[in-house]
């Protein structure tokens, strides 16, 4: 998950956390926490999501964002 605050120009790899999704076919639930992130601004104006890095198929049930 890559964001950007109001300050940030372009996305960075330095504002991101990773998390492994497998290509097994199964519905699976994922928590990624941004609080703590030393590059979190207090206002997040823009989300990325780079899910994959090869063929699959993604299917979003649900996206909750706290």
């Amino acid at each position: 998950v890559f964001w950007k605050g109001p300050a940030d120009d372009a996305f960075d790899e330095a504002r991101c956390v990773s998390f492994r999704v497998p290509n097994d076919g199964l519905v699976h639930t994922h928590r990624v926490v941004l609080a703590g992130h030393p590059l979190l601004p207090n206002e997040v104006q823009w989300l990325r999501l780079d899910l994959i890095d090869g063929p699959c198929d993604v299917d979003f049930l649900s996206l909750r964002i706290r």
